[in-house]
């Protein structure tokens, strides 16, 4: 059960939010500002994804011009689970990078 002191703060922010289409657009522009894609990448940077995912499109990642890794059966958080193929992965992606 979520406390009355959360719902009310929730139910206050929303209102804020909904009532206050400058409040928003600042948001949307805070975003926008934060994206990835507004940024320069770093020069060793390389993306890992899995065809498992359903969080994030992989024509998210194929259309970035980085270098990709896919890996089979590997989810959206599979990537930070050691116990997971994909953990396994990245670290030896990285091992590899580092020996470089």
């Amino acid at each position: 059960m979520i406390p009355q002191a959360v719902r009310t703060v929730v139910h206050i922010s929303f209102a804020r939010v909904s009532r206050n289409s400058g409040y928003v657009l600042y948001l949307a522009e805070q975003y926008q500002a934060a994206s990835p894609t507004q940024q320069p990448a770093h020069p060793a940077t390389f993306l890992l994804h899995g065809r498992a995912d359903s969080i994030v499109p992989l024509s998210q990642a194929t259309g970035s011009g980085l270098p990709l890794y896919l890996l089979d059966n590997a989810g959206h958080f599979d990537w930070i689970h050691p116990q997971t193929d994909a953990f396994q992965y990245f670290l030896l992606t990285l091992q590899a990078l580092i020996a470089k």
